[in-house]
């Protein structure tokens, strides 16, 4: 159904079109001068639980400076976004094997960042 040769071809589709709403969600119509600066260039988040931050927020913010954010497929982020997460309880580890070369953050991490202008 729904005209898609697999579910993996549909998924794929999927991701595409988030991505696109994510990046137009991040980059609103102005001026240049109004461009952020891109700190998180290269880098891909996806969020587990709840965040203290709001989920749009943090969306918002990641697309706005040049980062990806993965609705689906966190194996292939970088950062991993889990706030009132204890270190080393058995779902950190389990994100830890998931995502070897990744990083586990908080949402107060992403909006440093974007404060600062840095990571």
């Amino acid at each position: 159904g729904g005209g898609y040769a697999s579910h993996g071809e549909y998924m794929v589709e999927k991701n595409r079109k988030l991505r696109e709403q994510f990046d137009a969600i991040g980059q609103p119509p102005g001026d240049v001068a109004d461009a952020k600066p891109a700190i998180f260039k290269h880098l891909t988040f996806w969020m587990t639980g709840r965040t203290c931050v709001p989920d749009q927020q943090l969306k918002k913010l990641i697309t706005a400076h040049g980062g990806v954010y993965e609705q689906y497929g966190f194996t292939r982020v970088s950062h991993i976004i889990a706030d009132n997460l204890a270190l080393g309880n058995q779902t950190w580890r389990e994100l830890r094997n998931r995502v070897k070369r990744g990083h586990i953050v908080t949402s107060a991490w992403v909006v440093d960042c974007t404060r600062e202008g840095r990571r």
